[in-house]
């Protein structure tokens, strides 16, 4: 998975956050997927002190899951919901780490491939650790 950020802090409770994310392809046997999307999320944060805090996110994620099973190929293109929670711990005044866990729900149409496919599409749980430099 590869990812990139951009966001803006209103004030220590609020922010808003545009993101790009390459899952990379997953699967095995007869189905592959390759999924990427761009999301865009508002974060509430609750600072527990002046340099940590809790907080949650909720977002949509606009995604290109390129899917190939049964010897048929789709592309859909959809915008879903996510949701995430995660730490924060202020390291210097422009840089922070933080820990987070995230949930994407990507939907199919089980009609494509002949009734085969027998799930609604993949589900992802994210973990991720990074710096975030504030200017």
């Amino acid at each position: 998975m590869l990812g990139a950020a951009l966001g803006y802090q209103f004030n220590p409770f609020f922010a808003l956050e545009a993101e790009y994310i390459d899952f990379g392809n997953f699967g095995e046997d007869d189905v592959e997927g390759k999924l990427k999307g761009a999301g865009l999320s508002a974060i509430g944060r609750l600072p527990l002190t002046d340099s940590f805090g809790v907080y949650g996110k909720v977002g949509a994620f606009a995604s290109a899951f390129d899917v190939d099973a049964f010897d048929e190929d789709e592309t859909y293109d959809e915008v879903s919901p996510f949701v995430g929670a995660g730490v924060d711990f202020r390291v210097t005044r422009q840089l922070t780490a933080f820990a987070e866990y995230n949930h994407y729900n990507v939907d199919i149409d089980e009609d494509d491939f002949n009734g085969q496919v027998t799930n609604d599409g993949p589900e992802f749980d994210t973990g991720r650790v990074g710096l975030k430099y504030q200017f």
